[in-house]
């Protein structure tokens, strides 16, 4: 089972993607609302989730941030190496 969703902030459209554990969560985009939409989504869901772009650059429990921002700077720094 894999779940897939779309999310829409203003211009922004982010496609994610639930794997089949139900544990991690998949970006098509590693901009500022992705980092939003993973900690909303982390908030919500009633256990621990990982995050990982498509490329496999990064991966990270979402237990560890608690801002956007600092998910976000996370990700771009990850994304760079």
């Amino acid at each position: 089972m894999l779940l897939e969703g779309e999310f829409f902030d203003g211009s922004d459209n982010i496609q994610f993607y639930l794997d089949r554990e139900l544990d991690c969560v998949s970006m098509d985009d590693r901009g500022e609302t992705s980092a939003r939409l993973c900690l909303m989504l982390g908030d919500f869901y009633p256990k621990p989730l990982r995050i990982f772009d498509e490329g496999y650059n990064f991966e990270f429990s979402l237990q560890g941030f608690r801002t956007p921002e600092e998910l976000h700077r996370a990700i771009v720094d990850a994304s760079k190496s």
